[in-house]
């Protein structure tokens, strides 16, 4: 059972339990790449190139021991998702859930009900209004947007051709008007 739950798209948002929690500035950050990086989990010095700094100086490693030290303290008791070692930062297997990973599942199932739960989940771009003014963390950011988006794009595709072979105007014109609005747009 997971003890954060991430909402990815649209503004970023944390809840242990049934309240939202608020982060510090580079929190959101640190979790949402924590949730979709690949495997395996990424070094220590790949977060210090990200979260300020290079990954030999000295100025890297302190900003990532800040945020990690702010993130963990934000959390409370739901900090055991983070998992520290010497040489990784990684998240605890089943502890973080995440509204992209279940729409990757959706999209993947490709079943009829699951593009409809798909097309429901991608409620807006991923970490929007999210800028923590980090060059290589802005980079990462805008490849994994455009993958996203990519994904919403075929989904939303998918379900209005379905939805318009079974007759459902109504559902099969709101799938495209959100295909045609950038795939951005919340559904109704």
């Amino acid at each position: 059972m997971p003890v954060v739950r991430l909402t990815l798209f649209g503004p970023f948002e944390a809840r242990c339990g049934p309240g939202a929690v608020v982060l510090p500035r580079k929190a959101p950050a640190l979790l949402a790449y924590q949730c979709l990086a690949a495997a395996p989990a990424p070094s220590r010095s790949t977060l210090a190139v990200l979260f300020g700094g290079d990954a030999n100086g000295q100025e890297g490693r302190n900003n990532l021991r800040q945020v990690l030290f702010r993130l963990r303290r934000a959390l409370g008791h739901a900090s055991r998702c983070i998992v520290l070692d010497d040489d990784t930062v990684r998240l605890a297997p089943g502890a973080v859930e995440t509204d992209v990973a279940r729409f990757h599942a959706f999209a993947a199932d490709g079943s009829d009900a699951a593009l409809r739960q798909a097309g429901e989940l991608y409620r807006g771009e991923l970490l929007e209004g999210l800028d923590v003014g980090l060059e290589a963390f802005e980079d990462w950011l805008r490849a994994e947007r455009e993958r996203c988006r990519d994904v919403a794009i075929d989904v939303l595709s998918k379900l209005a051709r379905r939805e318009h072979t079974r007759g459902a105007s109504e559902a099969a014109i709101a799938a495209a008007h959100r295909l045609l609005t950038g795939a951005s747009v919340g559904s109704s």
